[in-house]
């Protein structure tokens, strides 16, 4: 849609993701993204953090299963997607609206952590609640592990990034 209002949001994940998933629904995962900005101070020239803003963000089927798998509380994350006007009646009986991002786009924030992505080829049911356990995906490795590397360790994946491996 042409008038689509669409946004990007660097900040930080505020808790743990939890995979939810009802009858006859694709697998859903909300969560909430936190933002400071750092503003300087007019008077003596000194940098603080801002205001911090909060978003909700919104991610279906396989993206929500390959989110819930990935991050973490406190992780550094980018995301894009499309705003969206949310209306809602709290427990009380009042009228609430929340802007929500509905995510087409998300990943870590490289200037804070180092990824290695790996595909997954999903052949087992995934859990609907408690902690995922990725034990019953297939990992599909895109390139091998450089002899002597351990598949995990940050050091050599930064390694093989810098060797173009």
């Amino acid at each position: 849609m042409s008038n689509e209002i669409e946004v990007t949001v660097q900040g930080y994940v505020g808790k743990d993701p939890t995979l939810k998933k009802s009858d006859g629904k694709a697998d859903f995962v909300q969560l909430r993204i936190g933002s400071t900005p750092r503003v300087r101070n007019r008077e003596d020239g000194q940098w603080a953090d801002g205001s911090t803003q909060w978003f909700s963000v919104k991610f279906w089927g396989e993206f929500a299963v390959n989110v819930a798998a990935s991050v973490r509380r406190g992780d550094s994350v980018v995301v894009r997607g499309r705003l969206q006007h949310e209306e809602y009646i709290t427990e009380k009986g009042e009228e609430r609206w929340n802007a929500v991002i509905l995510a087409n786009a998300f990943g870590p924030d490289l200037k804070y952590a180092i990824a290695h992505p790996m595909r997954v080829r999903r052949e087992t049911e995934v859990p609907s609640e408690g902690p995922l356990d990725v034990n019953g995906y297939e990992v599909v490795e895109d390139e091998e592990t450089p002899e002597g590397a351990e598949e995990d360790d940050p050091i050599s994946i930064a390694a093989r990034i810098s060797a173009g491996v």
